[in-house]
């Protein structure tokens, strides 16, 4: 009869009830495309025959919104752990694909099914590499899962952590008392209806929950420990703690602080051999990938700004070169249809009109005549002369 749900969720990051209110909510027309998932790590060619996101041998699985247990579908507010698990079994037997890139941006959700997937995650290694990158969240089980990948990163404005269970119990005996309305049980097994949500919560059911929520913070903290090669005592020290990256990397529950196609592809190209490297090590790796990502978008941005068909439409193509990932030949194709904008009439010499408009009559702008004649000395105090009304004189 209980109505209490064990979670792996932070409740700090999210509101639980709204999340599932935005899942009913859902239409169809807003699940993410597999293609804008591969444009968004800077991958062209998108294979739209694949049955995931795919570019560049790399298969993208999102983790997405509020995790649930049983649900084969990702809606970008909600992915189903059946969904990831198929899509990562698909990406395993595939042979195009070389490593998988989990795209995470979740605050947690069920406990029920999530460590049986990161355990089919963490096997998954000894068969292809793979990368969980935070962008920008990944609390409680979204951490589980991203924890059990080869690797973790997280970007700058990311966070990570939340590594702990929650259960909730609602109490509506005094609002229904209230209304003039009573629950009457009748039932057989003395703890049949412990925990409902029509009467106060007794000991021994909050003793029940209580024994859930440990059991299930027990496989959280050891399998966290498993994936990230830590101690369980080091795991449980966070108490459930939710951390910016730096504190993250100092802690061991992440390899580096990236964000971009770069330093993912940096990261898997190592193989093998990131197991043996230092946290340091792999922070500078992920360091200078991000450093040469930045070098990369700013030849990009250069290359739209200054492209031939930048040329009477400059507002477009600085749009296109600082507003969006667009590649520059994408751009280029868009520069080259798009209508070029209108020249600018000429408004004449605005210095010139402010002058001669002044009300003081003996001040305007330089004609001819006085620019033409004379020594530069002579002009500069004949102006002079305009503008104040006052004379030299030849000192005698």
């Amino acid at each position: 009869m209980k109505r209490v749900h064990i979670a792996f969720i932070s409740p700090l990051h999210t509101d639980i009830a709204a999340d599932l209110a935005a899942v009913t909510a859902f239409k169809l027309a807003d699940a993410p495309r597999p293609g804008l998932l591969c444009a968004r790590y800077g991958m062209d060619g998108f294979a739209v025959e694949k049955p995931f996101a795919f570019a560049g041998g790399l298969a993208f699985v999102p983790i997405h919104g509020f995790l649930v247990n049983r649900l084969n579908a990702s809606f970008g507010i909600a992915t189903g752990y059946d969904y990831i698990r198929s899509q990562l079994r698909m990406a395993i037997e595939d042979p195009d694909v070389s490593a998988i890139v989990f795209d995470i941006n979740s605050n947690g959700g069920m406990a029920a099914g999530c460590g049986e997937l990161a355990q089919e995650i963490y096997n998954s290694r000894e068969r292809k590499p793979s990368v969980a990158v935070v962008d920008a969240n990944a609390y409680s089980g979204a951490y589980y899962l991203g924890s059990a990948a080869s690797k973790m990163v997280c970007t700058e404005s990311g966070g990570v952590g939340s590594i702990g269970v929650v259960a909730a119990h609602i109490d509506f005996s005094k609002s229904l008392e209230k209304e003039g309305v009573a629950v009457t049980f009748i039932h057989a097994g003395e703890a049949k209806v412990d925990g409902n949500q029509f009467e106060p919560l007794s000991e021994r059911a909050r003793e029940s929950i209580d024994h859930t929520v440990q059991y299930h913070y027990g496989m959280f903290t050891e399998a966290v420990a498993k994936h990230r090669g830590m101690s369980v005592e080091d795991v449980k020290a966070t108490e459930a703690r939710c951390y910016t990256p730096p504190d993250a990397l100092r802690l061991g529950l992440i390899d580096g602080v990236a964000g971009s196609a770069e330093a993912v592809r940096g990261l898997l190209a190592q193989g093998d051999e990131m197991s043996g490297i230092t946290q340091e090590e792999a922070a500078k790796l992920a360091a200078d990938a991000a450093a040469a990502a930045v070098t990369a978008d700013r030849a990009r941005t250069s290359a739209i700004r200054k492209a031939p068909e930048a040329e009477g439409r400059a507002a477009l193509a600085e749009h296109l070169a600082s507003s969006t990932s667009m590649s520059v030949e994408d751009a280029i194709a868009v520069l080259a249809a798009a209508p070029k904008q209108e020249a600018a009439k000429p408004e004449g010499n605005a210095f010139a009109a402010a002058m001669d408009a002044s009300q003081n009559p003996n001040v305007g702008q330089d004609d001819a005549a006085n620019l033409a004649g004379g020594s530069p000395v002579e002009r500069i105090l004949s102006n002079y002369a305009l503008v104040t009304g006052g004379k030299f004189r030849k000192a005698s």
